[in-house]
């Protein structure tokens, strides 16, 4: 017969408090810092999809007297969803925002053109503009 190490019951006790300090260091961690405002180096955050909309901007172009904005996609060409390059549907920066408004000029034949709108970052969501190019400022003169 083999000896053994620990009794059959204090193995089954100390799986269940290992079992109990994991899920606690699970749970409680998130709950500490949410809940009870406690931030301590090696306490576990919740985070969910942390930079997973890093690289994509929201806009919406609108030309000054009409009433509804401009659908980009349309206006360029594009028929389907599918026919769509991935550069035009998804946007991942202002400086695209900024070429794609151009194209939009071109195709809508208007001299003035805004862009309104907020391109996703590793914190959040970022207004779209730099200081030498801010969001009211008229895409087809630039």
């Amino acid at each position: 017969m083999k000896k053994e190490l620990l009794p059959r019951a204090w193995r089954i006790r100390l799986r269940a408090l290992l079992f109990s300090g994991l899920v606690l260091w699970i749970v409680g961690g998130p709950f500490a810092t949410q809940v009870l405002g406690f931030n301590v180096p090696g306490v576990r955050r919740w985070l969910m999809f942390i930079g997973y909309g890093k690289d994509i901007c929201d806009v919406v172009y609108v030309v000054p007297g009409r009433r509804e904005p401009v659908d980009r996609l349309a206006t360029l060409g594009f028929d389907e969803a599918w026919d769509v390059p991935r550069k035009d549907k998804m946007l991942a920066n202002p400086d695209a925002v900024h070429r794609q408004g151009r194209e939009l000029c071109q195709a809508l034949n208007v001299d003035t053109l805004h862009v309104q709108g907020r391109c996703g970052g590793h914190l959040g969501w970022k207004p779209i503009g730099k200081p030498a190019w801010p969001a009211d400022k008229n895409l087809c003169k630039h």
